[in-house]
């Protein structure tokens, strides 16, 4: 019975798609044009590209901000005045080896949040070692990047981590917006 409903299901896509297939190349109709080089066409490749949606940026963090002068102002100064980065401190360098700056913001968050050194975290969630005062941490396993939330725990186990991931990304995307308006 369950091997039936699977081919029943399965014809039933094929004869909807080979329908919308049809009417996307058939004769024209009210409204329709039969020039499918116009750009104006109910369908384009390239409009309608579902990969685009998951298209991700390859510039790393500091790459962003590089690009972005006024955001990178805004921030930085956001952060010297809660006192969560350093004053005279380059947010471009700070989020040096950070794929995304959402991420590099959270880290700092959490790292003041829990007073946790911001290179310990820094190390767990990108992967990379530090040069100066790593020996007192202690780095991801195999080199391999880890989550915020994981990094809390490894570095501070008393504390909650899921609760303070989520606190600490949530000040990062309130500092984001705040820096791009």
């Amino acid at each position: 019975m369950r091997k039936h409903l699977i081919a029943i299901a399965v014809t039933v896509a094929g004869l909807l798609f080979g329908a919308l297939a049809a009417a996307a190349q058939g004769s024209p109709g009210a409204g329709q044009s039969s020039d499918t080089s116009n750009p104006k066409h109910w369908y384009s490749p390239s409009r309608y590209n579902p990969a685009r949606a998951f298209k991700k940026d390859s510039r790393t963090a500091s790459e962003q901000l590089a690009a972005n002068r006024d955001e990178d102002k805004k921030l930085t100064s956001q952060l010297q005045a809660h006192g969560v980065l350093p004053a005279r401190t380059d947010l471009k360098d700070v989020c040096s080896a950070f794929r995304k700056v959402e991420d590099c913001v959270a880290a700092l968050h959490a790292s003041h949040n829990l007073k946790l050194k911001f290179n310990c975290v820094k190390w767990d969630m990108t992967g990379v070692k530090p040069g100066a005062g790593a020996s007192s941490c202690a780095g991801p396993a195999s080199d391999r990047a880890m989550s915020l939330a994981k990094t809390i725990r490894v570095l501070k186990p008393d504390a909650s981590a899921n609760a303070e991931e989520k606190t600490a990304r949530k000040q990062a995307h309130d500092d984001m917006a705040d820096a791009k308006s």
